[in-house]
């Protein structure tokens, strides 16, 4: 019996010997950009420790024992350890019963090339678009599309600020765009046209931005905003202040419709109409940063040859973490902790299309 068992050995030995010079051989055989193929996938797999855990995991576990653990389901703290899954600590919520993990209801949950992940996310700081993120990090386009809104909407809270100090807001319009839904009222607009009804039909996206480089921004609706869609979008920006010595002082153009917030948030006024040939003095308030953001953003949504409606408030979002992140020196690594820090932000993939339409309507 012992006798058999190490014949046996011996001739898997020589089999797995044959199998690999086999391997080589063919390996050889190969185009050069065959073999750079084959090299980058035995690097990506020498990469991945034994246990499974990938550098995602790391950033994630990092931020997670920070701060007070909570279920991600119903916002419970109470919570018991429920074992291990590919070295990470599961919970189990004692309120719903649930399991979690650290990744549970962030971007990357669901998601199992966690390094197709990364990769995607290096070519979304590049601003590439949605055919071009797909064939670098090797998915399709559906899975491109899911994964971008995904981290959009991990982002839509990060960096958030309140506004203080001088405030410069102002309005800047795009062309409506409602891709995908056939029935709209009008006929299609050719590639390139504009709209014959000036600022009326086109999409309003209202910016603010103190000196402290705090920049908001949000999509009001369709045409000139009143004051009802700058207070509610506004509203939450800035903080209302009591004192009357230490308000903040908010810089507008002409338009009227901010008197209401002004009044309501207890706000100094600077008017800087644009007629007036004076309007840098005295230096202090001008309208010069938030125009700034404005010929920025236009100049890099051209790139994406219109977004819909309903999407626009993510490409809001994606614009305004590129600012932000852009003083990082290790941008990548920054952009990664920002995906993973909110666990709250997972949208099944069966929810997304009525997600979105409800973000639509509500900005109509």
């Amino acid at each position: 019996m012992y006798r058999k068992l190490l014949l046996y050995l011996y001739d898997y030995n020589n089999l797995i010997m044959d199998t690999i010079a086999d391997l080589i051989l063919k390996i050889n055989r190969l185009s050069k950009e065959e073999q750079v193929k084959v090299y980058n996938h035995l690097n990506g797999l020498l990469d991945e420790p034994s246990t499974g855990e990938h550098s995602i995991y790391k950033v994630r576990k990092d931020l997670h024992e920070s701060q007070p653990i909570c279920c991600p389901h119903c916002g419970n703290d109470q919570w018991i350890r429920f074992g291990n899954y590919r070295g990470m600590q599961r919970y189990r919520c004692k309120s719903c019963n649930k399991v979690f993990t650290a990744l549970t209801g962030t971007s990357a949950h669901w998601i199992h090339s966690k390094k197709k992940w990364e990769i995607y996310l290096d070519c979304m700081l590049q601003g590439l678009t949605l055919h071009q993120c797909a064939k670098r990090a090797g998915i399709s386009y559906k899975t491109s599309f899911d994964w971008r809104h995904k981290m959009l909407r991990s982002l839509k809270h990060i960096g958030c600020s309140k506004l203080t100090g001088v405030i410069e807001a102002d309005e800047t319009f795009f062309l409506s765009s409602r891709q995908g839904k056939k029935a709209w009222g009008r006929k299609p607009r050719k590639r390139g046209g504009t709209t014959e009804y000036g600022t009326s039909k086109r999409l309003c996206v209202l910016t603010a931005i103190d000196r402290n480089k705090n920049l908001r921004m949000q999509v009001t609706g369709i045409g000139n905003p009143s004051s009802k869609h700058i207070e509610k979008t506004m509203g939450s920006w800035v903080l209302k202040q009591k004192n009357k010595r230490k308000r903040s002082i908010l810089c507008t153009d002409g338009n009227n419709s901010y008197m209401a917030l002004i009044k309501r948030k207890n706000l100094l006024h600077q008017r800087i109409p644009g007629y007036d040939r004076k309007w840098t003095r005295p230096k202090l308030y001008h309208l010069q940063h938030v125009n700034n953001i404005h010929s920025k953003l236009k100049e890099w949504m051209r790139m994406f040859h219109g977004v819909s409606d309903k999407y626009f408030n993510n490409y809001l979002t994606y614009f305004r973490m590129l600012e932000l992140i852009s003083k990082y020196q290790d941008q990548l690594t920054t952009y990664k902790e920002f995906t993973l820090t909110k666990n709250s932000v997972f949208i099944p993939i069966r929810w997304f299309d009525n997600y979105f339409k409800n973000q639509q309507y509500s900005i109509q």
